[in-house]
């Protein structure tokens, strides 16, 4: 078992952002921390925590190498979109002329980039892409500075 110590700062960062930080695996990983702090044993802090003991000594080591920032931060690299590369032209059009249905986005879509979406996936692609809401009624747009493009289905 390590033993580290943690400084006041980020013993005050923690326990800050143990109940309001965005990501909850980072919250995971702060109620770990926490329990650490507390004195806990890395076995008890696993059971408590509802992980690994491997996953609480990772943490840990994260935390004693890099610092709280960088235990805090996750590093993903998924498999690229082919859409990705027409994701401006797509949110230009669509907002500028928005359309009344998905089908009609797909078609759209598949004119503007050669990429024909599946029926099932249209609607996945647009909640995942530009945040879409999908609901009852007619398509609505609005910009949005956080997402983008924020689509979302409004009263008819």
């Amino acid at each position: 078992m390590r033993d580290i110590r943690f400084s006041e700062d980020d013993q005050a960062r923690i326990r800050k952002l143990r109940y309001h930080h965005p990501d909850p695996r980072a919250l995971k990983r702060l109620e770990i921390l926490t329990l650490l702090i507390c004195g806990e044993k890395h076995e008890r802090t696993a059971l408590l925590a509802g992980c690994s003991r491997s996953t609480v000594g990772r943490v840990l080591t994260t935390y004693a190498e890099h610092g709280l920032d960088e235990t805090l931060r996750f590093h993903e690299v998924g498999p690229e979109c082919e859409l990705h590369k027409h994701r401006d032209c797509l949110e230009t059009e669509l907002t500028n002329h928005p359309p009344r249905t998905i089908s009609e986005a797909q078609e759209r879509i598949e004119n503007l980039t050669g990429i024909r979406l599946r029926f099932n996936s249209g609607p996945h692609f647009l909640a995942g892409e530009f945040g879409i809401s999908l609901a009852q009624g007619p398509l609505d747009f609005s910009a949005s500075q956080e997402v983008g493009l924020t689509w979302f289905w409004g009263p008819s």
